[in-house]
């Protein structure tokens, strides 16, 4: 069975999106950190899943690039339980999880851990 692990979330503004997601929406930060091209922090509320907030680390990220002049944007939603082997258009990535490509309408793609 399909459980969803997390929605990544970029935003232009970590502390912006933090008073929206941790403030008035009540999310508990649960993890922090940074990567190549984005800091990061994790968000959960009660039952399963998480929403990511990523930002890019500098205005050469591509994460920076991807977002624009949007304020925010849903980057990817991750699912655990579900292979993406047999789908038409899925990549496989080294960790052995699969992606489909943004749809064109949002730009939002899926990664699928099995």
């Amino acid at each position: 069975m399909a459980a969803l692990v997390r929605i990544v979330h970029a935003v232009a503004d970590l502390d912006g999106g933090m008073s929206l997601f941790a403030g008035l929406l009540g999310g508990s930060e649960v993890d922090r950190g940074a990567d190549e091209s984005t800091r990061w922090v994790e968000l959960a509320w009660p039952g399963p899943g998480r929403m990511r907030l990523v930002t890019p680390s500098s205005p050469a990220s591509p994460m920076a690039s991807w977002l624009g002049d949007r304020s925010g944007r849903v980057h990817h939603i991750a699912f655990s339980g579900v292979s993406g082997a047999d789908l038409e258009g899925a990549v496989a990535l080294a960790d052995g999880s699969y992606e489909l490509r943004p749809d064109e309408l949002t730009g939002t793609r899926l990664l699928l851990h099995p």
